[in-house]
């Protein structure tokens, strides 16, 4: 990060098929900071806020490389910005 620049997050929510594993939150609470994830009839939801898309990238990789299937990402609104759903 640039000096004088504020830090810059975008808080998401990921909707993913089925349960999560323990190991599993606990590698992506260890990257990623703090996550609240709500387990749901339709799947599993995490909440979180991350630096960057890269960084964003990098959790979608996560889930991916162990099997855990997408099934949507959304952009939570700020006080600015309508919320944005992603396909992915």
């Amino acid at each position: 990060m640039a000096a004088g620049r504020p830090e810059m997050t975008a808080r998401y929510r990921l909707t993913v098929a089925g349960p999560l594993p323990v190991s599993l939150a606990g590698v992506i609470r260890s990257r990623f900071g703090d996550v609240t994830i709500h387990a749901h009839p339709r799947g599993t939801e995490l909440d979180l806020a991350v630096a960057d898309q890269p960084a964003l990238r990098a959790l979608l990789t996560l889930l991916w490389d162990v099997g855990q299937d997408v099934l949507l990402v959304t952009s939570l609104p700020s006080t600015s910005l309508p919320a944005k759903e992603i396909t992915p």
